[in-house]
């Protein structure tokens, strides 16, 4: 192994297995030395298909390890924040699933350890680097909307349809940190403040449509965590965003509008994106890929972007410019997380404090 090599740990077996350990592979920085899951069978399995030397089921051993670097957290919420300190207390830089935290208590913690350790706290917000996204991000840093006023953002998923083949297990349950909120819902409101800055206002609605879900033994269990929801948020630039989703639609859309002074950007199923001004047809606008070609067609169609993400994860690791998502930006979101159940709750808009504009 090249001397140069980042070796992770990969702690979670299901997106972990099916995205992050592929990535990890085969990127030229990076090798998988130990693999982690509740299950040791799981684990095994993950081993033995991606030839990885050491596997386990206790994730404190796993982060202990000499020849472990960085510590990847694949896991349910509930383990994020204890997983995430024993990390950084054996001295490993740490990527973290979304949703960051049960709350923003939890997130403060982990963000205040990272920066005790001196060690690298960083966010798998991975949908940041899907190509239509970003370039629309480059777009509006290059002005060419002009200031952001306002962003519109929808989305249909048949994920939580009743007839789909999700089981309940932790997603189902609110105080695991399930819900599309927290599952989808974190990966735009991250979007919208690196699009925008922070957010000073928050109110909502969220909802639960399907009560109940066959377990994995096919047994019913009673639901409480959101499948739909609403959230309005007053931006501290003055702009508007409104994220609209529901998971329990029979047919899936997507489509992020992003309206600025001078004209607007339209990503439409984050496959096309459309420039419009006033008075003239709309021009079809190419986002490139900055992962390799191969990769676009690989299977899950978050392969590509998480690639991007270990780029800008080991630029910022070498002390580069870099937009990876940070511990920071998790606790940011979390916060707006938590401010929307709150509204969703009382029926009144939550303030936030701190909120700065972007620079």
């Amino acid at each position: 192994m090249a001397s140069d090599t980042f070796r992770v740990a990969v702690i979670g077996m299901g997106f972990g297995a099916r995205v992050q350990m592929p990535v990890f592979r085969d990127h030229p920085q990076c090798a998988v030395t130990a693999v982690c899951s509740g299950s040791l069978e799981r684990a095994k399995a993950a081993a033995v298909q991606f030839a990885v030397p050491y596997f386990t089921d206790d994730y404190r051993e796993c982060v202990k390890r000499a020849d472990v670097d960085l510590v990847s957290i694949v896991t349910p919420p509930p383990l994020h924040k204890p997983i995430a300190l024993a990390a950084l207390r054996a001295g490993k830089d740490v990527l973290c699933e979304k949703p960051f935290a049960l709350n923003a208590t939890e997130a403060r913690s982990m963000c205040s350890a990272a920066r005790r350790s001196k060690r690298a706290g960083m966010l798998d917000h991975e949908f940041r680097y899907i190509p239509a996204r970003l370039r629309a991000k480059s777009l509006v840093d290059d002005g060419w909307p002009g200031d952001v006023e306002r962003i519109v953002i929808t989305e249909a998923t048949t994920w939580m349809h009743p007839t789909s083949t999700l089981r309940h297990a932790w997603q189902s349950r609110a105080r695991d940190g399930g819900g599309v909120l927290g599952a989808l819902g974190s990966h735009y409101i991250d979007y919208c403040r690196w699009l925008d800055g922070d957010v000073r206002e928050v109110k909502a609605t969220l909802q639960t449509r399907v009560k109940k879900r066959a377990r994995p033994d096919g047994a019913p269990a009673n639901v409480d965590a959101d499948d739909n929801f609403s959230v309005s948020m007053e931006m501290a630039s003055g702009a508007l965003a409104t994220i609209d989703l529901t998971a329990t639609a029979n047919a899936s859309y997507s489509s992020i509008f992003i309206s600025g002074s001078k004209g607007a950007l339209l990503v439409r199923d984050d496959a096309e994106i459309f420039g419009l001004r006033a008075g003239r047809e709309p021009v079809l606008v190419t986002a490139p890929a900055r992962f390799p070609r191969r990769l676009a067609n690989a299977g899950h169609r978050l392969i590509g972007p998480f690639y991007t993400l270990v780029n800008e994860m080991l630029d910022h690791l070498a002390g580069k410019p870099s937009s990876v998502p940070t511990f920071e930006d998790g606790l940011k979101v979390q916060e707006v997380l938590d401010a929307a159940r709150r509204a969703a709750r009382t029926g009144r808009a939550v303030r936030l404090g701190g909120a700065r504009r972007r620079s």
